[in-house]
């Protein structure tokens, strides 16, 4: 995890887009990515022991934008990475559950 994005916005290959917003949460986040063409996305939610907390989305997303709200009620206050893996590139976005 050498490489966590403290932003809220990661820049991936070729324009696509991925924001995160509010990064520090009570209960809930919205994730949001923005593809120029159909890909094949997988985003989980793991803690920092590496332990996957949420499966969040795995699939194909077609081209423009979509919106994800993720329910983080259920979690203990800490740190947490979003693994986000869009075709063969990796990137990891941190947030915060307070």
């Amino acid at each position: 995890l050498s490489q966590i994005n403290g932003s809220n916005v990661i820049n991936l290959e070729l324009n696509n887009k991925i924001e995160l917003y509010p990064n520090q949460t009570i209960s809930s986040q919205i994730l949001s990515f923005d593809l120029i063409n159909e890909k094949k996305i997988e985003i989980t939610l793991v803690d920092y022991t590496g332990k996957e907390v949420i499966n969040i989305f795995s699939g194909s997303a077609t081209e423009g934008r979509t919106d994800i709200s993720i329910n983080l009620s259920n979690l203990s206050q800490g740190l947490y990475v979003y693994k986000i893996k869009l075709n063969n590139e990796i990137k990891y976005l941190k947030t915060q559950k307070l």
